[in-house]
C-alpha cells in the first residue's frame, strides 16, 4: 500500500513538472521602434544645372603634327599641359600646329567649348580653332595662373555657339602663338555655366 501511494505521489509530481515547464511566460511587450530620420536634404544644384559635359585633357589629342609638346606642371590638371615654342603663325594656320580632339554627343544641339589655358605675356594669348571646317582666331587676356575661358572669335568676352550633330564630332586647335599652354577643354550644351562656375569645379 504504502509503495502504491509512493509511486501516485511520484507521477503527481512529474505532472506538476511538466505542467510548469509548459506554461509561456507572459511575453514582454515590444520595444518602441526608433523613429526614421529624415532624409538630407538633396544636394544644391550648381549654377543653370549640369547637362552635357565632356571633359578633355589637352594632351589627350591626337593627331599631333609635332608643334604642340607635353609639359610637365604642377598647376594643371593631372600635373600636364601642352604648349608650342614654334614663332607666331598669321593670318592662317599651318598643318604643322595642328591637334585634334575627338568626342561622341548624344543628342544634336547648341554647345559651347571651354578651354583652361595660361598666357603669361603679350604675344602668347592666342590660338586658331577649327570646327566644321571653319578655322577662327580666338584670342584671350594674360594670366599668370591657368583659368577658364571659351573659344571666341578674336573677343575673350564672348563665347561661340556651335551646332553639333549627334554621334561622332570633332575640333582641331592650330597653333597661333608661342608659349600658350593649354590644360584642358571642356565642351557642354549648359548656355548658363559661366568662367566662375568652372573655377569652382
Amino acid at each position: 500500500m504504502k509503495k502504491a501511494y509512493a509511486m501516485i505521489l511520484a507521477v503527481a509530481l512529474v505532472l506538476m513538472v511538466v505542467s510548469c515547464a509548459t506554461t509561456a511566460a507572459p511575453a514582454k511587450p515590444a520595444a518602441a521602434a526608433a523613429p526614421v530620420a529624415a532624409p538630407a536634404a538633396a544636394p544644391a544644384a550648381s549654377s543653370g544645372g549640369n547637362g552635357v559635359m565632356i571633359w578633355i585633357e589637352a594632351e589627350d589629342g591626337v593627331e599631333n603634327k609635332g608643334l604642340w609638346t607635353i609639359k610637365e606642371s604642377d598647376k594643371a590638371s593631372g600635373g600636364k599641359c601642352i604648349v608650342t615654342t614654334a614663332a607666331k603663325t598669321k593670318p592662317l594656320p599651318t598643318v604643322n600646329g595642328s591637334i585634334k580632339y575627338n568626342f561622341n554627343l548624344e543628342k544634336a544641339g547648341k554647345y559651347k567649348i571651354f578651354m583652361r589655358y595660361r598666357a603669361t605675356s603679350d604675344g602668347n594669348g592666342s590660338i586658331y580653332y577649327e570646327v566644321n571646317g571653319e578655322v577662327v582666331h580666338s584670342s584671350y587676356d594674360n594670366n599668370s595662373n591657368f583659368e577658364w575661358n571659351f573659344f571666341n572669335k578674336d573677343n575673350p568676352g564672348t563665347a561661340v555657339v556651335f551646332d553639333f550633330p549627334a554621334g561622332a564630332n570633332s575640333f582641331i586647335i592650330h597653333h597661333r602663338e608661342p608659349k600658350t599652354e593649354i590644360d584642358k577643354l571642356l565642351i557642354t550644351d549648359n548656355m548658363a555655366l559661366t568662367l566662375k562656375d568652372l573655377e569652382k569645379m
